[in-house]
């Protein structure tokens, strides 16, 4: 377990750095606030206008103004996971403490407080929080444990024309990677905000991707995606000069740019996302829900109710998440460092859906015994398997025809059981819609290996797959457990509410 490390302990060496780390500075939040307001639907523009009497952009900050003066909310701006990890681990990342626990959260909470919150002061308050920290978890320093999320590290180096060194780049104060970060890379670029914006809305606003990574509702999924970028910019192997300062240049700068620019476009979109869904309703829920007919009624709409664009939410989720996963992928193995590229991709709910099979049982989960389709009885998982009659994730099925395309290896590596008949129904049913080509199948061993946590015995598989001279660009699942352990360059999660397997 690595405890966690909050910001108090930063000590009079990072004093200036606890001042000024304030994720994105007034530009960046101001940035995804705009680009937010400007999308809000006319319920939301109501509430926003009724409650702040301002644009959303000129109270993007307030939440690091009273950070100082509000012990609660100290930890509430960050989630400290840590940076070799590719998955949010809520015991490790965000324990309750007296500084608040995490972004994640508080996130959480604040979908029913901005608009059912008992009084007008605690729901302007509960919209000033979100606008403001939907910002934070997309700044990828804010989701980094060590060295206080990039705080502690020292950049040196000249980018666009700046000398940087530990006491900063010029006159611009942001002499370490959180703080270029939080708002050198922005002043580097444009000296109004308000321009930024008009780039991004020229730029990646128009991107059907970006727009795609728009409609992710879910704070844990934002802040694995934010993290992964982290582990890109910040690389425990990059160079660091005589004083332990992380070298940075114009290449640096290349590379980044890209990335920050998604970040807060990606951020506005959900921003604008997360405030229309809240206000969509005139009924308010004060206590969270906890009742168990209503939350199948929200599983129902999740999955079974299209959008305008004819998709359901569930469906756009699981094209968004793979649909990154390909475009790194493509990425990837472009680059000829990268021999033998492979793909790992989970099964159940990640490349084949048992949508169907979860209905049945009403979203339980029964086991064994015989899978009938008459109403009123029971499907065993078992048997639902042998029946060959999940469907393919359309969105997943694309991912590993690009990956056959362009000659990566793909490795499907499942917790359904190894035995004869588990082994022939998942291949037939693999087969049957559209998944042919890959590399091999494993199943979990029904013997003393398969006793081990479903965490150990996946990275263990990944471990042998690399083992063999193959190198993981990408690993695709819906669970944690699918995630994590390492032995991939990117892990990604697919949504799944169904239910949570450790």
């Amino acid at each position: 377990m690595i405890k966690k490390i909050t910001r108090a302990l930063a000590g009079a060496a990072l004093a200036f750095v606890a001042q000024a780390s304030h994720a994105y500075g007034q530009e960046g939040h101001s940035i995804v606030a705009e680009i937010a307001q400007r999308r809000l639907e006319p319920a939301a523009q109501v509430a926003v206008q009724r409650l702040l009497g301002a644009s959303m952009a000129s109270v993007a900050s307030w939440a690091d103004d009273v950070r100082g003066g509000r012990r609660e909310t100290y930890n509430l701006h960050f989630v400290d996971i840590p940076l070799a990890s590719g998955s949010y681990d809520a015991a490790r990342d965000c324990p309750a403490t007296g500084k608040g626990d995490c972004i994640v959260a508080e996130l959480e909470r604040l979908r029913n407080a901005i608009a059912c919150a008992p009084t007008a002061l605690e729901r302007k308050e509960a919209l000033e929080f979100a606008i403001h920290f939907v910002g934070d978890i997309h700044q990828p320093l804010h989701t980094v444990l060590e060295k206080l999320g990039g705080n502690g590290q020292q950049i040196a180096g000249v980018v666009q024309g700046a000398t940087c060194s530990r006491d900063g780049c010029d006159v611009k104060q942001f002499g370490n990677l959180h703080v270029l970060w939080d708002s050198g890379l922005i002043h580097m670029s444009y000296w109004s905000w308000g321009a930024y914006v008009e780039k991004l809305e020229a730029g990646p606003l128009k991107d059907p991707a970006v727009l795609a990574l728009g409609n992710s509702t879910n704070a844990v999924d934002w802040a694995q995606e934010t993290h992964a970028v982290a582990q890109q910019i910040w690389n425990p192997k990059a160079p660091l000069d005589s004083n332990g300062a992380l070298v940075i240049d114009d290449a640096y700068y290349r590379m980044a740019m890209p990335l920050l620019d998604k970040e807060l476009a990606v951020a506005g979109l959900r921003l604008a996302r997360f405030l229309n869904d809240a206000y969509s309703s005139a009924s308010c829920t004060i206590a969270p829900k906890n009742n168990l007919g209503d939350l199948k009624a929200e599983l129902q709409q999740y999955y079974g109710e299209a959008t305008e664009g004819g998709k359901t939410r569930y469906e756009l989720e699981q094209a968004s998440v793979a649909g990154e996963a390909r475009a790194y992928l493509l990425a990837r193995i472009a680059d000829p460092k990268v021999v033998r590229p492979a793909i790992v991709l989970d099964i159940d709910e990640t490349s084949l859906s048992n949508l169907e099979q979860l209905k049945i049982d009403d979203f339980g989960y029964i086991a064994n015994g015989p899978c009938s389709f008459d109403p009123g009885h029971a499907c065993g998982s078992s048997e639902w398997d042998k029946t060959q009659k999940a469907t393919a994730i359309v969105a997943t099925r694309n991912l590993f025809q690009a990956a056959i395309d362009n000659k990566v290896a793909v490795f499907f590596v499942t917790g359904r059981r190894e035995s004869a008949s588990e082994r022939l129904a998942t291949e037939g049913n693999l087969a049957k819609v559209g998944f042919s080509g890959y590399k091999r199948l494993y199943l979990r061993p029904a013997g003393a290996d398969g006793g081990a946590s479903v965490t150990d015995y996946k990275s263990a598989t990944r471990a042998k797959i690399e083992a063999e001279g193959y190198h993981i660009v990408v690993n695709l699942g819906d669970q944690p457990s699918d995630l994590a352990g390492g032995h991939a360059d990117r892990a990604f999660r697919m949504p799944n509410p169904f239910y949570r397997i450790p």
